[in-house]
């Protein structure tokens, strides 16, 4: 499980990460939900583009390979890729801010998604709770972990559930 935990601390201008245990990280963000632009200096809204990223079924449990290996990917090397999409995520919830006038409130991002073998995402399902279902999230969620380059590993597809809890 990732959390990210956005706090506004004045002392802290950099984004502070700590490992609490092997699936846990904290990740504390000042000025988190704010619009990073300066109010006479935001750019026009633009859609995120989401429609070449496939879902997964509901119903989507494992695929059976019979000839693939047993291996799979370490949490560690899961997190370690998913960094760089959960920098991203929390972009987009601080971007959305922007254009959404209802405030941020603390809840969760769960994400969905299918490995492949070969590193790449094959789908991705975004729930959001209510207080973050804002302009753009989603979609830009989704895009974010579509993107990533995992390494290839000998098995059969991975089905990886990752959940942002922003307080």
């Amino acid at each position: 499980m990732i959390a990210a935990i956005a706090h506004d601390d004045a002392a802290s201008s950099e984004m502070l990460e700590r490992i609490e245990d092997e699936d846990t990280r904290w990740v504390e963000l000042p000025h988190f939900g704010e619009c990073p632009y300066d109010a006479g200096s935001i750019p026009p809204y633009t859609a995120v583009d989401d429609g070449h990223v496939p879902g997964m079924g509901p119903e989507r449990s494992r695929v059976t390979n019979m000839d693939a290996g047993e291996e799979t990917l370490h949490n560690e090397a899961l997190l370690s890729n998913l960094e760089r999409a959960t920098t991203a995520i929390l972009t987009c919830v601080s971007v959305s801010a922007c254009y959404d006038t209802r405030p941020l409130e603390p809840g969760s991002i769960d994400l969905a998604f299918a490995l492949a073998p070969d590193g790449d995402v094959r789908g991705v399902n975004v729930e959001l709770t209510p207080g973050l279902d804002h302009t753009g999230i989603r979609e830009c969620a989704r895009v974010a972990i579509w993107e990533i380059e995992f390494p290839g590993f000998d098995g059969a597809d991975m089905l990886v559930s990752y959940r942002l809890d922003i307080d």
